[in-house]
Protein backbone atom coordinates (compact mmCIF):
# COMPACT_ATOMS: atom_id res chain seq x y z
CA UNK A 1 0.00 0.00 0.00
CA UNK A 2 0.96 3.62 -0.69
CA UNK A 3 -0.31 6.57 1.05
CA UNK A 4 0.81 9.91 -0.46
CA UNK A 5 -0.87 13.41 0.89
CA UNK A 6 -0.55 16.01 -1.79
CA UNK A 7 -2.24 19.37 -1.76
CA UNK A 8 -3.99 18.34 0.99
CA UNK A 9 -5.26 15.14 -0.63
CA UNK A 10 -5.05 11.86 0.93
CA UNK A 11 -4.23 9.24 -1.93
CA UNK A 12 -4.17 5.73 -1.07
CA UNK A 13 -2.96 2.97 -3.53
CA UNK A 14 -3.55 -0.90 -2.86
CA UNK A 15 -2.61 -2.21 -5.90
CA UNK A 16 -0.21 -4.83 -5.71
CA UNK A 17 1.92 -2.92 -8.32
CA UNK A 18 1.36 0.51 -9.21
CA UNK A 19 0.43 1.74 -12.36
CA UNK A 20 -1.91 4.92 -12.21
CA UNK A 21 0.01 8.18 -11.03
CA UNK A 22 -1.24 11.10 -8.52
CA UNK A 23 -1.33 13.29 -11.89
CA UNK A 24 -2.99 10.92 -13.93
CA UNK A 25 -5.69 10.97 -11.20
CA UNK A 26 -5.78 14.66 -10.85
CA UNK A 27 -6.19 16.04 -14.05
CA UNK A 28 -8.69 13.15 -14.62
CA UNK A 29 -11.08 14.88 -11.69
CA UNK A 30 -14.59 16.08 -12.25
CA UNK A 31 -14.23 19.43 -11.38
CA UNK A 32 -17.30 19.39 -9.03
CA UNK A 33 -15.30 16.93 -7.06
CA UNK A 34 -13.13 18.35 -4.29
CA UNK A 35 -11.56 15.30 -3.34
CA UNK A 36 -10.10 14.69 0.56
CA UNK A 37 -8.92 11.34 -0.06
CA UNK A 38 -8.91 8.66 -2.94
CA UNK A 39 -8.65 5.26 -2.77
CA UNK A 40 -7.73 2.48 -5.50
CA UNK A 41 -6.89 -0.72 -6.51
CA UNK A 42 -5.68 -1.35 -10.41
CA UNK A 43 -4.61 -3.94 -11.97
CA UNK A 44 -3.41 -3.73 -15.68
CA UNK A 45 -3.33 -6.93 -18.15
CA UNK A 46 -1.50 -5.25 -21.18
CA UNK A 47 -4.28 -3.78 -23.27
CA UNK A 48 -6.83 -3.92 -20.90
CA UNK A 49 -7.39 -3.19 -17.13
CA UNK A 50 -9.44 -3.20 -14.20
CA UNK A 51 -9.87 -2.40 -11.01
CA UNK A 52 -11.84 -0.18 -8.72
CA UNK A 53 -11.54 3.65 -7.24
CA UNK A 54 -13.51 5.03 -4.12
CA UNK A 55 -13.33 9.34 -3.74
CA UNK A 56 -14.25 10.72 -0.82
CA UNK A 57 -14.88 14.69 -1.24
CA UNK A 58 -14.31 17.79 1.40
CA UNK A 59 -18.50 17.81 1.64
CA UNK A 60 -17.99 14.19 3.04
CA UNK A 61 -19.51 12.48 -0.53
CA UNK A 62 -18.54 9.36 -1.48
CA UNK A 63 -17.76 7.88 -4.72
CA UNK A 64 -17.72 4.86 -6.44
CA UNK A 65 -16.25 4.54 -9.95
CA UNK A 66 -15.12 1.76 -11.57
CA UNK A 67 -11.36 1.73 -13.51
CA UNK A 68 -12.40 -1.42 -15.43
CA UNK A 69 -11.79 -0.75 -19.68
CA UNK A 70 -10.78 -2.51 -22.44
CA UNK A 71 -7.81 -1.57 -24.80
CA UNK A 72 -9.74 1.47 -26.73
CA UNK A 73 -9.58 3.33 -23.47
CA UNK A 74 -7.97 3.96 -19.96
CA UNK A 75 -8.67 3.06 -16.54
CA UNK A 76 -9.64 7.02 -16.28
CA UNK A 77 -10.83 8.12 -19.47
CA UNK A 78 -14.56 8.09 -18.16
CA UNK A 79 -13.80 9.85 -14.81
CA UNK A 80 -14.21 13.26 -15.88
CA UNK A 81 -17.88 12.20 -17.09
CA UNK A 82 -19.06 11.80 -13.15
CA UNK A 83 -21.79 14.47 -13.14
CA UNK A 84 -22.51 16.58 -10.06
CA UNK A 85 -25.76 14.48 -9.80
CA UNK A 86 -24.83 11.19 -9.82
CA UNK A 87 -25.53 9.05 -7.46
CA UNK A 88 -23.32 9.42 -3.73
CA UNK A 89 -23.03 8.77 -0.69
CA UNK A 90 -23.31 9.85 2.56
CA UNK A 91 -20.53 7.78 4.74
CA UNK A 92 -18.63 4.69 3.27
CA UNK A 93 -21.00 2.18 5.60
CA UNK A 94 -23.51 3.57 3.04
CA UNK A 95 -21.62 2.99 -0.43
CA UNK A 96 -20.44 -0.21 0.74
CA UNK A 97 -23.85 -1.34 2.00
CA UNK A 98 -24.94 -0.39 -1.85
CA UNK A 99 -22.62 -2.78 -3.57
CA UNK A 100 -22.98 -6.54 -4.27
CA UNK A 101 -21.29 -9.03 -1.93
CA UNK A 102 -19.24 -9.92 -5.38
CA UNK A 103 -18.07 -6.07 -5.50
CA UNK A 104 -17.19 -6.06 -1.93
CA UNK A 105 -15.14 -9.41 -2.38
CA UNK A 106 -13.84 -7.69 -4.86
CA UNK A 107 -12.79 -4.15 -3.26
CA UNK A 108 -11.69 -5.68 0.03
CA UNK A 109 -8.24 -3.73 0.04
CA UNK A 110 -9.74 -0.78 -0.96
CA UNK A 111 -12.76 -0.83 1.45
CA UNK A 112 -10.27 -1.89 4.59
CA UNK A 113 -7.44 0.67 3.70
Amino acid sequence: MITKVLNGVIYIDVSSEPVLTIEEIESSMPQFINPKSIIWDYECGGYEGWGDMIIEDTAGRWYYYSLGHCSCYGPLDNLIYLHADQAYYTDLEKLKSSLSDELQNQMGKILNA
